[in-house]
């Protein structure tokens, strides 16, 4: 198994990554603008890593995140109801990582957070392709989902970038994963998903990231009935665009690699019209917010000011030898991210 961080030399593996990898960050010194080696507990605090689902199926969208930034976690949940435009959510954020186990390994890992009244699990098991989602929030909000995630199968994007001096990225995405199973309550009501009609969108990411970060992401994940075929895309500007980046789109579960991607809204009102092209046209897609979630936090040396959008993709897609593909009506999400950590 390749190891990501040469321990004799700091160099890290930059580009796109296909097989198992070891993220063996622990190995890494981070450095300062002078290339002076930054204290241990000082980098301890400077690694980050996240995971987040969204499962869209034919009445509601379900989001699950778990954010671990050492000194201090998040952990939500939320679910919108297309059809009454309802919105539920549980956010909590705990010191330190209380309760959270988080081991750094993609391809094998059982992430939980768990106190008296809450439980969420989130396991993938590479050897038996499989992604398995559990929670239950006192009761309020439980799910038990299983989910057909293979690497062959549905080729997901791994790749390893540099950003900032010094500091890098791992991050996996991937679209349109399928369920075998999927239970959702939501405040003692039953929701009852077209499993047919249900995917999620996967991102988990770690990394040394910059002091001040900012992105622009977008993600959906849909099954066409008119198409009859699954789409879905992944798109983000200004956190891995030096070496490779983190743009891909995905017909049938073939994934297609691009290169940049612009985003383009009015700065002083997102919810307004977005348009997301790439800069060979292979992708050109309009986005229609619909719900909008905010984050402020400014705890003096921790400041995060993040807005994510829930709506609706539709445009074309160009893959290659493969004729032009219009679709409408597919959910998924946006976000505007700064953040100084």
């Amino acid at each position: 198994m390749q190891k990501l961080v040469n321990p004799d030399t700091n160099e890290v593996f930059f580009g796109k990554i296909d097989g198992e990898i070891s993220l063996n960050y622990e190995d890494y010194r981070l450095k300062s603008i002078f290339d002076k080696n930054i204290p241990k507990l000082i980098e301890k605090f400077r690694f980050h890593k996240f995971i987040f689902a969204l499962i869209i199926t034919d009445s509601h969208l379900i989001g699950i995140g778990i954010i671990g930034l050492t000194y201090i976690s998040n952990i939500f949940v939320f679910s919108y109801s297309i059809q009454n435009k309802e919105y539920f959510e549980i956010d909590k954020k705990v010191p330190f990582e209380l309760n959270l186990k988080y081991p750094i390994n993609p391809d094998n890992y059982i992430i939980s957070y768990k106190n008296k009244n809450d439980f969420v699990s989130i396991e993938k098991n590479k050897d038996n392709s499989q992604l398995k989602i559990n929670i239950n929030f006192k009761n309020e909000f439980e799910i038990d989902g299983q989910f057909f995630y293979g690497s062959k199968t549905n080729n997901p994007l791994r790749i390893c970038a540099p950003n900032g001096i010094n500091c890098w990225t791992f991050t996996e995405k991937c679209s349109c994963i399928e369920p075998t199973l999927l239970k959702i309550k939501i405040k003692d009501k039953n929701v009852q998903p077209d499993l047919s009609k249900t995917t999620l969108l996967y991102d988990w990411s770690c990394g040394y990231m910059k002091r001040l970060t900012n992105w622009h992401w977008a993600a959906f994940s849909a099954v066409d009935p008119n198409l009859k075929m699954t789409l879905g895309g992944n798109f983000a500007s200004f956190i891995n665009e030096t070496y490779i980046t983190e743009n891909a789109y995905w017909i049938d579960h073939e994934m297609f690699k691009l290169n940049k991607v612009i985003f383009n809204f009015a700065n002083n009102n997102p919810e307004n019209l977005w348009t997301i092209n790439s800069d060979d046209n292979k992708v050109l897609l309009k986005f229609n917010p619909l719900k909008k979630r905010v984050q402020k936090l400014n705890l003096g040396f921790l400041k995060i000011y993040f807005r994510q959008y829930l709506g609706i993709f539709s445009g074309t897609l160009h893959a290659d030898n493969k004729k032009e593909i219009h679709f409408e009506n597919a959910w998924g999400v946006t976000e505007i991210q700064r953040a100084l950590w």
